[in-house]
């Protein structure tokens, strides 16, 4: 089954996955995933949409109580396009909460659905701090 693991990225030669996606409320992230399906890289057709839709929390009155965080994950480097990056603003932030995220993929007009247990975690400051 299709999935997303996080990764502490420096460059397509340079990362390693992490157990979960750490964000911290108030900032802004910019964000790596691989693309795994199983055991293997996943490499997604040129013209394949990945999304990450955030579920979101219920108390941030920025966020439309209707609406999840829903992001495009782009590839990170043309050399391998397995691995994915995307932004999250303050505010995106802030209204994300911990838990699962799912994970949408769009290839040749059908859209497919993967579900992401335990993939974001949210905190509301550096530990120790």
């Amino acid at each position: 089954m299709l999935t997303i693991k996080p990764l502490d990225y420096i460059d397509v030669n340079h990362f390693s996955q992490t157990e979960k996606l750490e964000l911290i409320q108030g900032n802004a992230y910019t964000c790596y995933v691989a693309l795994v399906d199983g055991t293997t890289r996943y490499v997604p057709g040129a013209s394949d949409t990945i999304q990450i839709k955030f579920p979101r929390t219920l108390s941030v009155a920025a966020v439309p109580a209707s609406q999840d965080v829903t992001v495009t994950a782009t590839a990170a480097d043309s050399r391998d396009t397995s691995i994915r990056t995307f932004t999250l603003t303050a505010v995106q932030t802030n209204s994300i909460t911990s838990g699962g995220v799912q994970l949408i993929v769009t290839s040749g007009g059908t859209v497919k659905t993967y579900p992401v247990d335990n993939f974001v975690r949210r905190r509301l400051s550096t530990p120790g701090a």
